[in-house]
């Protein structure tokens, strides 16, 4: 039984080689340039949000020390709204 072996693929040249190493190569620094560009994005986005997030809670927590202060300033000054 003889077996075909015409699916194996022909050597390359020695410039086919290189050509497909350049080729490679350029493809390779493509993708890691715009995996770079992604994450410099995503951390740039990532750092916005977290942003934004700080200044929601500041000032929610300003909302609850300026409602809280006032609270107290209008039990001080009427304790009959306190009572009751």
């Amino acid at each position: 039984m003889t077996e075909d072996l015409s699916f194996r693929r022909k050597p390359l040249t020695p410039e086919q080689r290189q050509a497909r190493d350049a080729a490679r190569r350029i493809e390779a620094e493509k993708a890691m340039r715009d995996h770079e560009e992604a994450q410099k994005a995503f951390y740039a986005n990532k750092e916005r949000l977290r942003a934004e997030r700080l200044a929601r809670e500041a000032a929610a927590r300003e909302g609850l020390i300026l409602r809280g202060s006032l609270r107290q300033y209008s039990d001080a000054i009427c304790p009959c709204d306190a009572a009751g």
